[in-house]
């Protein structure tokens, strides 16, 4: 029988920023409600991303948001069902778990819709903070971000079955950056983007 292995990632304050002027470089974030402060109600269970306003699955998983107004101590801040993590600003933020070895392959995805459509041939920055929960049994060895022409709403299972729909993948290798339990890592990756 294989061993079971998880890993389960936090995630906090995901943006895409656009550089209007190379000149006077200024940005503006295109994520709304990166920090997932925003909720419709508290979250008071696992699985309940889409308490986090804007903010769903892109899956048929089952994405978690964590925020100190949960009583029960399963998806509060600091203390939940996962571990002890502070959100890096703030009061709250998401979970999702990436993979395992052994057992049945499983992935958590979480999605949000942009505020404007990325132009084809400029410059962006995807950038967002994570941290590897108390009750990961392993780290990943990477990491990636989808960007998407279209929403990805009908996927059955909780593999991204519309690969046809992803324009660009963001991927970090920095396995380093993803094996602190303690501290939030701020990920950062600059790209072009192809519409």
């Amino acid at each position: 029988m294989p061993t079971y292995t998880k890993q389960l990632l936090y995630f906090q304050c995901f943006s895409c920023c656009i550089l209007l002027n190379v000149g006077n470089i200024t940005a503006q974030n295109l994520v709304p409600n990166g920090d997932f402060e925003l909720h419709t109600d508290c979250p008071n269970d696992l699985a309940q991303i889409y308490n986090a306003d804007y903010w769903f699955n892109a899956t048929n998983a089952t994405s978690d948001y964590f925020n100190v107004c949960d009583t029960t101590e399963i998806a509060s801040v600091p203390n939940n069902f996962l571990g002890i993590q502070n959100a890096q600003s703030g009061n709250a933020y998401a979970g999702i778990y990436i993979g395992g070895t052994g057992g049945t392959p499983y992935r958590e995805f979480i999605e949000v819709e942009l505020s404007e459509t990325l132009k084809a041939g400029w410059p962006y920055t995807l950038k967002w903070y994570t941290n590897l929960s108390d009750n990961s049994s392993c780290t990943p060895s990477i990491i990636s971000g989808y960007l998407a022409n279209e929403l990805m709403t009908t996927s059955t299972t909780s593999f991204l079955e519309q690969s046809s729909l992803v324009e660009q993948t963001i991927t970090i290798l920095n396995a380093n950056s993803l094996i602190d339990t303690a501290n939030w890592y701020q990920v950062n990756a600059c790209f072009i983007a192809t519409g």
